[in-house]
């Protein structure tokens, strides 16, 4: 759902309600090269298929069809689907594409076979680019995973018009950053896309109560604790800023916003403990620069009960605020 997707869809319901049409946004699962090749993991999903509806949802479609991609389904013909599921079923009046869609079997469907059909008006986007650095570049989904496995996650931000996010639920760890003085929320996420170990200022906004809270994350192997022959799942842990509450069992999206360093093996104990203080003051002074914090280190005991006003305030991580009309 990057920029250009979303261009594609801002398209369609303009059009649809200046024309007091309905608006159905139409896509289906599996993505079809997984259903073809189920054995490999290619392309890694950047979304969930409920992640996926809920970007449709909240864009104010008036229906969304979610086809189920099934080898009956691959084999209908590209003017067969047209006529009668375009056309027929669901009575299309304009039909908005992306630049080069190809669909029907063996991808033999393009926006011009729409159009000598005759049947409804059709509406091709067009690549949508954006500044990386000291060059441009045509955004895509293989573009955008690239930048998520090297943790460029402000670059990220640019292709997609939103944060890149986790979700998940907190579950119970080994407590060790509550050892430390800093503890972290076990968060049991899900993620094919994950972005390059390390540790990242972050936003963690609790979904039942729709809070913001800002955040330090590490994401990796805890190697000081855990040798490298050790069997260790990767762990995703935020440790809001200031933050005093239980968060077991709580359903949280992880927003990383800038990645700060490597995640590596310490000597001791007591040289992690300064690094995180170290990570925590630079995570500060970030959100000190956005105004969502002073930057002095007072603890102000945000809560799930009783937030401070910037633990509601961020406006920027509404993820689909760029669907907005």
């Amino acid at each position: 759902m990057h920029l250009g997707h979303q261009e594609i869809l801002r398209h369609c319901l303009r059009e649809a309600r200046s024309n007091a049409l309905k608006s159905v946004a139409f896509t289906f699962w599996p993505h079809p090269r997984r259903f073809f090749h189920p054995e490999s993991q290619d392309p890694k999903l950047i979304f969930s298929l409920d992640e996926k509806i809920e970007f449709l949802k909240q864009a104010g479609f008036d229906f969304i069809i979610n086809q189920s991609f099934t080898e009956s389904f691959s084999k209908i013909e590209a003017k067969d689907f047209a006529e009668e599921v375009l056309f027929k079923r669901l009575q299309a009046d304009l039909v908005v594409v992306g630049r080069d869609f190809r669909f029907g079997y063996r991808a033999r469907g393009n926006p011009d076979l729409l159009r000598q059909l005759g049947r409804f008006a059709v509406l091709e986007g067009k690549d949508e680019r954006v500044h990386m650095g000291e060059r441009e570049q045509t955004i895509s989904s293989t573009l955008i995973r690239e930048l998520i496995a090297k943790g460029e996650m402000e670059k990220v931000r640019k292709a997609l018009g939103f944060f890149y996010f986790l979700s998940g639920v907190v579950g119970h760890g080994a407590a060790r950053g509550a050892g430390l003085g800093v503890p972290t929320a076990n968060l049991d996420a899900t993620r094919e896309c994950l972005p390059k170990i390390g540790v990242y200022t972050s936003m963690v906004e609790d979904l039942e109560s729709g809070l913001y809270f800002p955040a330090a994350t590490n994401l990796g192997f805890a190697p000081t604790f855990h040798k490298p022959s050790e069997t260790f799942g990767l762990k995703i842990e935020p440790h809001l800023l200031d933050f005093n509450g239980d968060l077991y069992g709580r359903r949280l999206r992880l927003y990383l916003l800038s990645r700060l360093r490597d995640e590596r093996e310490f000597s001791s104990v007591e040289l992690l403990k300064a690094q995180i203080h170290t990570d925590l003051q630079t995570t500060r002074e970030y959100f000190a620069d956005l105004n969502l914090l002073q930057s002095e280190s007072a603890q102000r005991g945000l809560s799930l009960k009783s937030p401070a006003a910037e633990s509601q305030s961020f406006e920027g991580l509404k993820f689909i605020q760029t669907l907005s009309m």
